[in-house]
């Protein structure tokens, strides 16, 4: 996979020349990333990078298939300058698009601060996921740009301010330290629902101010499986705040339906 990232990596250069945009890609995607996307792909990612500002995410949306059986949607999200609450702002447009996340791969790259998101989900019947990709860039503007609230485009559009859990699995949060690093990982395993990772990063940014760094997650059959790394202010939480995350959080997901009010008294955004 090494080899296969060099190679696609010297190709691009070639074509690209080598600068900040293609280094800073590089060095947040892993080996495995770059085999989840063709060459095309790929570059296309890159120019997007290069053209990305402080204020209004760029998105792109690829279908592929995984074999003859399922047909997936591949939405990557670019940004630059990291801050606190930017996440639950992209995964309520995602809940609004109907989107249910299968697998998420949350990257920043602290230094040079760009912002890359990606984000697997089936594709739904009668979806065109070119018109998906023009309807995701509109809510981001109107979102980050003229900032709408998801609960207020939710209401304008009729959609039901619910999460309704898939099966009856507990809600477990361990946290490990990355102290040097500035960082905690908090690892969550729960039920899936759609919406879930908007319902997380709203309460962790507008209740705790927390920012989220980077997320690596997947989900099997009904259980998510997540891994996402926090800092508060530069640094790892503090034991109190993830006391508190816990209580907060726990029964929250333990919920089969969680309704606009568990989320108003939560403080989601």
């Amino acid at each position: 996979k090494a080899a296969i990232t060099g190679a696609a990596r010297s190709q691009l250069e070639d074509y690209l020349g080598g600068n900040e945009v293609v280094d800073a890609y590089f060095e947040m995607i892993s080996p495995y990333d770059i085999t989840l996307s063709t060459l095309h792909e790929t570059e296309k990612e890159i120019q997007m990078l290069r053209g990305v500002d402080t204020q209004i995410p760029k998105v792109l949306v690829f279908l592929y298939k995984d074999g003859d059986y399922w047909e997936y949607i591949r939405v990557v999200i670019a940004l630059k300058e990291d801050r606190v609450g930017i996440l639950a702002k992209i995964t309520g447009v995602l809940w609004l698009s109907g989107m249910n996340i299968q697998q998420v791969r949350i990257r920043t790259h602290k230094q040079k601060g760009y912002i890359l998101d990606t984000f697997w989900a089936y594709k739904r019947k009668g979806v065109d996921h070119n018109e998906l990709q023009r309807r995701l860039q509109n809510d981001f503007s109107l979102v980050f740009g003229s900032g709408k609230h998801i609960v207020e485009l939710a209401q304008e559009r009729g959609i039901d301010y619910e999460f309704i859990r898939e099966a009856s699995i507990p809600t477990q949060i361990e946290f490990q330290d990355n102290g040097p690093a500035g960082y905690s990982v908090m690892h969550l395993t729960t039920a899936d629902r759609r919406g879930l990772l908007y319902i997380v990063s709203g309460i962790l940014s507008e209740k705790f101010g927390i920012n989220i760094q980077y997320c690596f997650g997947s989900t099997r059959g009904n259980e998510v499986d997540d891994f996402i790394y926090l800092d508060l202010e530069g640094k790892a939480l503090p034991a109190d705040i993830k006391d508190s995350l816990r209580l907060r959080l726990v029964p929250l997901l333990n919920k089969d339906k969680i309704a606009i009010g568990d989320l108003l008294r939560s403080s989601s955004p």
